[in-house]
C-alpha cells in the first residue's frame, strides 16, 4: 500500500486536480470572444429599433401637445375677437 494522502491530480473527481482543471476550462469558456455572436447582434439591433420607435413616439406626442396648445390659443383669441366685435356692434346699435 502506498502512503499517499490521496490528494493531487489523477485521483478522480472532487480532488484538487479535477477542480483546477474544471476552473481552467470554465475560464477558457467565459473568455471574451473576438467576435459578436448572432444572438447578441440581433438583440442589440432590436433594442436600437425599440429606442428609435420610442423616440419617434415621444416626439409625435410632443408635437401633438404643441399643436393642441396652439389650437387652444387660436380659439381663445377668436373668442376674444368675437367678444370685442359684439361690444362694438352693441355700441354702434345704441
Amino acid at each position: 500500500m502506498s502512503k499517499s494522502k490521496h490528494g493531487g491530480t489523477g485521483k478522480g473527481t472532487d480532488k484538487k486536480g479535477w477542480n483546477r482543471w474544471q476552473a481552467s476550462a470554465n475560464r477558457a469558456k467565459n473568455a471574451p470572444k473576438p467576435y459578436t455572436s448572432k444572438g447578441i447582434k440581433k438583440a442589440e439591433a432590436d433594442k436600437k429599433a425599440e429606442d428609435k420607435k420610442a423616440e419617434a413616439d415621444r416626439r409625435l406626442e410632443e408635437k401633438k401637445v404643441v399643436k393642441k396648445a396652439v389650437v387652444n390659443k387660436v380659439i381663445d383669441k377668436a373668442e376674444d375677437i368675437k367678444v370685442e366685435f359684439n361690444k362694438t356692434e352693441n355700441e354702434i346699435i345704441e
